[in-house]
């Protein structure tokens, strides 16, 4: 009887606890927002798409450049020329022996220079016409400087009066020449060049008597490969890099009579030193943005980031240009589908030096051509402008960022591409950028 009264008071209080809570919590559920929450916005964003054509100063400038290249001890030679480009080669030959000072013009023989070509043209390959001289030496072109490292002296215009005409300070004598065809086939062989002039034989006389002594072994100075008008290609020919051991080399091979007892001999002399010169016309810089890798021609595009938003997050960001195909030239590799884009965006670019970009903070992509029109698009510009955006030095200073675009290749092939100066809008570089905002709430985000 006890322990049944006490189950039955146990349930009593259960009951009127669960009765109690429900006082308590069910009319809390009905009432109104207090103040805080019923001012309180929908957490959302909205996205908002500028483009250059919209806003003209997103895009503050483009232009084409030249930078004539050089290419030294880098496995390939390039000689000939078109009508917009030209290839020379400087060579150096390293085993000059010392035993050979007494050596006559009358005691050679005959001379030849062997060159092992490339597949690879650029040009008039059906005419596939190539002529060059070859042509003697007058003045030092690689030297060391005071930390013993090479530097070549001369450039292009150096060598070449008015773009053209082989400079006498820097070539003599024609020792030889190369006109005629080198073939397109699978297998090549050497190209040879008769030197059996009276140029070629005094030179070699005059580099075995400088060599056999310290003081004048300096003066020997090599031969150059010098394109003329009559030429219609430019062709790739081998040689051997710095770290290339099993490569052809330019070879000079020379047959003699020996002084002592007039018997025949022969000796080959080696290309030690190489480099490879290049020129070109460009179309107008302030209309086109021309790129070829060996020519070192590229283009400069400006952007202006203080035209964006300086809080919103970018999304999206697009940079398209626009190509004249027409100007577009190739070599038996084809036309370019792609060219490359980098950006350097840490450092003020109002006071742009190629030497600075190693210190600075580089992003590297790829324009692919449409397959359906002229243009060509680089997607994620969003991590660029986000990057330049968070550098004080750069909003401080011009707000500018500085895009360079390149060749995608390593030869002559050439794109060309409409710059913002072109009357047509639609011709010119454009950036596409999507950005996100949040709601403002007393004038902040």
């Amino acid at each position: 009887m006890g322990i049944e009264l006490n189950k039955t008071y146990l349930n009593n209080v259960v009951a009127t606890v669960v009765l109690l809570l429900s006082v308590l919590v069910l009319p809390s559920c009905n009432e109104f927002p207090n103040e805080v929450g019923s001012v309180m916005a929908t957490d959302s964003v909205s996205a908002t798409t500028v483009t250059s054509l919209d806003d003209t100063t997103l895009i503050a400038s483009s232009k084409g450049s030249l930078t004539r290249s050089v290419q030294y001890n880098s496995g390939n030679l390039y000689i000939g020329a078109t009508s917009t480009a030209r290839a020379a080669t400087l060579i150096r030959f390293v085993n000059i022996p010392d035993s050979l000072k007494s050596l006559t013009e009358s005691q050679i023989d005959s001379v030849r220079i062997y060159i092992m070509p490339h597949r690879y043209v650029f040009g008039d390959s059906v005419n596939n016409t190539l002529e060059f001289n070859v042509v003697a030496l007058k003045k030092a072109w690689i030297v060391n400087d005071k930390d013993g490292k090479v530097k070549l002296e001369p450039r292009w215009n150096d060598l070449f009066t008015n773009g053209i005409t082989p400079s006498p300070a820097y070539f003599g004598a024609t020792l030889g020449t190369f006109n005629g065809t080198v073939a397109l086939n699978d297998t090549l062989k050497d190209a040879t060049i008769p030197c059996s002039t009276n140029e070629m034989k005094s030179l070699l006389v005059q580099w075995f008597k400088d060599n056999a002594d310290t003081a004048t072994r300096g003066n020997i100075y090599g031969i150059g490969f010098v394109p003329t008008a009559n030429s219609k290609v430019i062709r790739e020919f081998n040689t051997r890099s710095t770290s290339d051991q099993t490569s052809q080399l330019v070879r000079m091979n020379v047959y003699y009579r020996r002084p002592s007892d007039a018997g025949r001999d022969s000796l080959i002399l080696l290309s030690g030193n190489d480099a490879t010169f290049c020129d070109a016309d460009l179309p107008d810089s302030t209309q086109y943005i021309s790129t070829q890798s060996l020519l070192q021609t590229n283009g400069e595009i400006v952007l202006n980031i203080n035209s964006l938003p300086k809080d919103p997050t970018v999304a999206k960001a697009q940079l398209k240009l626009y190509a004249d195909t027409t100007m577009f030239q190739g070599g038996n590799n084809g036309l370019p589908t792609s060219i490359m884009i980098t950006v350097n965006v840490d450092y003020d670019t109002s006071k742009y030096d190629h030497k600075n970009i190693s210190k600075s903070t580089s992003f590297a992509y790829y324009a692919t051509k449409s397959s359906t029109s002229n243009e060509y698009t680089s997607d994620n510009f969003a991590r660029v402008l986000e990057q330049a955006r968070r550098d004080n030095a750069i909003l401080k200073s011009s707000g500018k960022i500085t895009i360079l675009v390149y060749a995608n290749n390593s030869r002559f092939e050439r794109s060309v591409f409409y710059t913002s100066n072109n009357p047509d809008k639609n011709k010119r570089p454009k950036l596409i950028v999507s950005y996100l905002t949040r709601p403002t709430f007393g004038g902040k985000q």
